[in-house]
This record gives C-alpha cells, structure tokens and sequence, in this order.
C-alpha cells in the first residue's frame, strides 16, 4: 500500500509538470524530443503500478491479466532506461540521428522477445513479485543501458559539471538505493518514483524556449551595442578623415589667390591633388557600401578564419618589435570569423606594410586597426595601418599610387615571401580586387588604408540564435524602395502597426541587388519617380532574374493618376496613389499580405 501511495503522489505531481511543460511552445530539438517520451512513459509507468496493484488484489496472481500486465510493466521500465540512455548519448556526442534507427531497431527486438518469453508471477508476504526468462532478460537490458550510461559518462568526464549530467548522476543513485530499499522491504518499490525524481529534475535542465530566449536576447542586445559603438567610432574617425584633406585643399586653395612663384604653386597643387585623391578613396572606395557587388568580387574559395590571421601577425610583429615602439591592434568584434578569400596574401599585405613601418619607426607607436561593412554576404574590410615614423614626401606617395603595372615574373618569384616592397603589395590589393590609400607626411609619420571584399561563409556562423532569427524571418516581408524620406517613413509607420516586417531602401540599384541575392519578399512596394532606374526600369530588369515572381506595386503620383492602367498592362501587381497613401497602403496590405 506504501508503493501505490507513492506512485499516486507521482502521478498528481508529473501530471501538473506535464500541463505546464506541454502548454507551452518548445525549441524542436531532440533533447526536447526525449524528455516529452520519458514524461509520457512516467505517466503510463505510474498508471500500470497503480492498475496493477489493484487487479492483483480483485483477482488473484495466477490471471491472465496481472500476466500481461507484468509483461507491460517490465517494458515501461526497459523504455525508459532505453530513452535515457539516448538522452545521455545524444548530450554527450551529437551525433544522435546517424544511429537512430540501429538504436530503435535493438529496442525493438529485446521489447519482443520480452514479451514473448514466459513470465510467472507469485505472492509473498501479501507483495506480487514477477520471476522468470522475460525479467532475467529485462535485467540484463535494465543493468546493461545503465552500465552504458556511467560508460558514456566516464568518456565525457570533462563535461559532467554540465547542469544536463544532473538527472543522470540522480538516476543512478536513486536506482542503487530504491533497489537497495526494496531488497530490504519488498513492500517499498522506490522505482517509480525515482523515476519521476528524475524526470522533475531534467524538466529543470533542458533548453527551456522563454530563459533561452531571454539570454540570447541579452546576447544579442550586448552585440548589438557593441557593434553599434564600433560603427559610431568607424564612422566619427572617416568623418574626421575626409574634413582633414577637405581643410587642407581649403587653406592651401586660400593661399594660392596670390601667389605667384612657380615652385609654390607646384607644390600646392601635389598637395590639393594629394588630398583631394584621398576624400575621393575615402567615399568611393570606403563608405560607399552600393559598389560592393558580388558579380565584380574575386572570390577564392577557401576559407579562412580573419582572427587568427590577425593573431598570427601580432605575434610576428611583437617579436620583431626591438625598438619598444608602441603597437596597437583595434580590430572589430563584427568581423565574420569564417571568410572566403586568400588568407596568405591578406598576412602578406598587412605583414609588409608593418614590417615597413616598424623599419622606418624609431619611437612613437603604430597602430593596426580593421573595420568592415556588411552588405548581404560580402564584408568589406577596412584595415587602416598607421604610424608616427619618418614619414614620406607626396612626390613619392603619389609615385606608389599611380604606379599600375601588372605582376612581373619576377614579382611572382617573391610573393613566397611573407615581406615584400610596397609596389608589390599594391600589385597584389589590385589582383584581390580591393584598393589602397596612402596619406604621408615628411616626420609625422604615413597612414595605409586598404579596402578589400570578402565573401562570407554564411554555413559556419549558424548557431541556436539562428532559430529565433529564422522564426522571426517567417514573418509577411515588404520590401520598400523610395528616395522620398517623408513618404518612406509614413510607410514605416503603417507597416509597424500591421506587424508587418519590412526592409527600406532608397536605392533602386539596392532593390536588384537583393533580389540578385535571393533575399525573398512577399512583395515590393517602389516609387515610380526613382533617381537612378524608374519604377518601370526596375522592374524589366527584376523580371530578368531568373525565378523572380514577387508581386511590384507602384507608388504613383496625382498627374499620373489617368495613367494607372497602363502600369499594370505593364506587369504591376498594383499602385498606389500618393494622396491617399495612408488608406492606399492599408488596402494593399488587405489585399496581398
């Protein structure tokens, strides 16, 4: 009577565990997977005890019944050993859904031959007990899965302070001392509730959806921040770099009104020349991220991890640094970690460019510092190396930027090298398709700035985080073109208050290139009256896309109002008229998302 008490007490405490574990969502994995089997099997174990206890009692041991359900009892308990014994594997290894099946396959065969195998059952002291070939087998099955826990246990010995080893560590002494307990009294069977302990606790361990969430909401909140300081500084620093040249072309330009010898004159159109090149670089090579295009990009298809270029070159470089000149690394944590691309060249440019300025640097510091912009799967990478040596005259710096050969034999001879001149690392930036500026003052010191885009390996960054990501990716997608802001963000609004996700852009050519990308949309909203293609522009050139059959509404204006039919003769989905915008984007809405 001791026994059922308990197992009815199990019964009521698993049953509410099971309300609230089911009612709510769950991260589809398969530690999830196991735990909702094991719950189950708890319940149906609890309900056979409690069956049992009272059908030994009405109709004796020797029926047909309590035989068959001693035969059901005995393989609740090999199910639940067997499904956590696949907990214990699948935590540890990973690797859980290549041998799956074999698993599945073996419990299949020993749960028949269980079945199968004669059972008696005999009374004893006013307790049931089962005896005979099926439970010989199912011990043997019981101890064997347990002995294979602490096996896998003992090969994972590094990570048993996980909090997921806590129900297993329980299982095992739990078992040990209800079998320890029933041997003693046979009136006190422990299992079932050492199971239901154990089920409890691994509730408690495995990934629960709303904690998780919040840490990787947290995760990502700090990323975020983190990343939105280093693209404030990036920002901020170019910002300072392009008014630097722009003053120095103003107050040289300032001082030429009245100048008339030739020699000064020369030398401040080197320097309007020199500065103006650079404000040129800096918004055309680095801020604007529309040039980056995946078609133009030569792509290198291996993959290498930036971190540890960069890690490599730091110990170089600390080792060759006899002067004790200050180097400085200020690398941005936003940088993917696994790129495509030529990592023994990339090593090889920076290599050199540091090598030449620890060579030419006699105190002061030198400082490596590298940003990137994401635009879909390319990162541009923006390495500024910069120093306080001697410095070069802007004879010489120009000398380097327009020098424009190709590599010579000669040139591929030495490229096994880790340093090489500077004419040969330009050669090089050139055929990885990036640029390089130099900015250079005789005893202050040169400053490089190299721009070089890689191609991202999209495959090595999916974490658990990605989850949430494609769950909120799920949602209707608007993909909104228009250089108009003040209409832009009416748009915004309207689409915020529907729930609807969408992406802005007020670049037509932005709109193709997405689309080049695969991103998918469940529709497109653009502005007839586009700068660089019109609404009608674009879409000839989106039907070109192989595969492309998002519906294009057109955003148009009054005097175009005669004209609506023709756009979608034209292949517009639809338009919207620009008076009534407001209610025009709400019926688009209705209508297609």
């Amino acid at each position: 009577m001791i026994s059922v008490s308990f197992a009815i007490c199990c019964l009521v405490f698993l049953s509410i565990i099971s309300i609230v574990y089911f009612s709510k969502k769950r991260i589809k994995n398969m530690d999830n997977k196991i735990f909702s089997i094991l719950i189950i099997l708890n319940l149906i174990g609890i309900c056979i005890d409690v069956s049992g206890y009272f059908a030994f009692k009405a109709l004796g041991v020797d029926n047909v019944l309590n035989i068959f359900i001693s035969k059901i009892y005995l393989i609740y308990y090999i199910s639940f050993i067997f499904c956590l014994t696949i907990y214990v594997y699948n935590i540890s290894f990973k690797n859980l859904n290549k041998i799956l099946k074999t698993f599945i396959t073996i419990f299949a065969v020993l749960c028949t031959i269980v079945f199968i195998l004669p059972i008696s059952v005999t009374m004893k002291d006013n307790t049931a007990f089962s005896y005979g070939p099926s439970v010989n087998l199912g011990y043997v099955c019981v101890f064997g899965l347990t002995f294979a826990m602490i096996i896998i246990l003992l090969i994972n010995i590094k990570k048993i302070k996980s909090k997921k080893y806590m129900p297993i560590f329980a299982f095992v002494i739990l078992t040990f001392l209800a079998f320890t307990i029933q041997k003693i009294n046979p009136d006190i069977a422990l299992l079932l509730l050492s199971n239901s302990v154990v089920t409890t606790l691994m509730y408690f361990t495995i990934e629960n959806p709303d904690v998780k969430l919040i840490n990787e909401l947290n995760d990502n909140r700090v990323l975020i921040e983190k990343t939105n300081e280093e693209k404030s500084n990036f920002l901020f620093k170019m910002t300072a770099e392009v008014r630097h040249p722009i003053d120095y072309i103003y107050e040289t330009s300032k001082s030429l009104l009245n100048e008339t010898d030739p020699e000064k004159l020369s030398r401040a159109m080197s320097v309007i020349n020199s500065s103006s090149k650079k404000v040129s670089y800096l918004i055309n090579e680095v801020l604007n991220v529309s040039s980056i295009d995946i078609k133009k990009l030569k792509i290198v298809n291996t993959k290498y991890n930036f971190y540890n270029i960069i890690s490599e070159i730091q110990a170089r470089t600390n080792q060759e640094n006899t002067k004790n000149i200050d180097i400085r690394y200020e690398i941005s944590q936003d940088i993917p970690e696994s790129l495509y691309g030529d990592a023994i060249k990339i090593k090889q440019i920076i290599m050199t460019i540091l090598s030449n300025s620890l060579k030419y640097t006699n105190k002061g510091f030198i400082e490596l510092s590298v940003s990137s912009m994401i635009k879909y799967d390319v990162c541009r990478l923006i390495i500024s190396i910069e120093d306080s040596g001697i410095g070069m005259d802007i004879a010489k710096v120009n000398d380097l930027l327009e020098y424009d050969e190709e590599m010579s034999e000669n040139d591929l001879k030495t490229l096994g090298k880790i340093d090489l001149n500077l004419n040969i690392v330009k050669k090089i930036i050139k055929y990885l398709g990036g640029s390089i500026m130099i900015k250079s003052e005789v005893g202050k010191g040169s400053e490089f700035i190299i721009v070089l885009d890689q191609k991202i390996d999209l495959n090595s960054n999916y974490n658990e985080s990605d989850k949430y990501t494609s769950f909120v990716q799920k949602k209707t997608k608007v993909l909104l073109v228009d250089d108009n802001m003040e209409e832009l963000s009416t748009i915004e609004n309207i689409l915020n208050k529907s729930n609807i996700s969408y992406t802005s852009t007020t670049y037509s050519k932005d709109c193709l290139d997405k689309i080049n990308n695969n991103y998918k949309y469940d529709i497109i909203i653009i502005n007839d009256e586009m700068p660089e293609y019109s609404a009608y522009e674009t879409l000839k050139k989106l039907k070109e896309i192989k595969g492309f059959n998002i519906p294009v509404v057109v955003i148009l204006d009054k005097k175009k109002d005669f004209m609506k039919q023709h756009y979608i003769e034209d292949g517009f989905k639809d338009y919207i008229l620009k008076e009534k915008l407001d209610r025009e984007i709400k019926r688009v809405i209705n209508k297609y998302l």
